[in-house]
């Protein structure tokens, strides 16, 4: 899935922020469930009951996974039936992954500051453009297409398609 963010206890009512997204307890059964929401900018995106083990996945970005569901409280067994005593004060414990991503930085360098197009010796604009993954993540089956205002590319190409993307890239146009 890529990043955990690590297991979070929660309790009734709390809520854990990570990447914008916002996980909350929403509420507890008898049965041992916790009913989680995703949601993000105050926008519920999805809501799932969770029994230990179980996970709910929104969009194959966010996946909250329930290690621990705890309602919490005592039963005792009195003439034949069963009564649930103390405080009933549920908690679970809760594993909350992001998908990484990649994410491009791109420069695009030139041999000079200043090109004339009407001088002789500026007929050529030499371009080299280094590409660095930053992101989580690296890029798969990704296509770099350089605009190119244009001009003719005399060596190199406008496309490149970047199979796999782990580190930095240069590329000569």
């Amino acid at each position: 899935m890529g990043r955990e963010t690590g297991w979070k206890n929660t309790v009734l009512g709390d809520t854990v922020t990570v990447n914008d997204y916002v996980i909350k307890a929403e509420d507890f059964n008898d049965k041992g469930q916790v009913f989680v929401s995703i949601s993000m900018d105050r926008e519920k995106l999805k809501t799932s009951p969770l029994s230990a083990g179980m996970e709910v996945v929104y969009n194959d970005r966010v996946k909250v996974y329930a290690q621990k569901v705890d309602p919490n409280y005592e039963t005792i067994k009195k003439d034949g039936k069963e009564f649930k005593t103390g405080n009933w004060n549920p908690y679970s414990k809760l594993d909350i992954l992001i998908k990484g991503e990649p994410e491009f930085d791109i420069d695009v360098e030139t041999k000079k500051d200043t090109y004339d197009s009407k001088s002789t010796g500026d007929s050529v604009l030499d371009v080299s453009i280094e590409i660095k993954n930053d992101g989580d993540a690296k890029a798969k089956n990704a296509i770099l297409t350089i605009d190119t205002a244009g001009m003719d590319v005399l060596k190199g190409k406008k496309s490149t398609h970047l199979e796999m993307f782990l580190k930095t890239r240069l590329l000569n146009l």
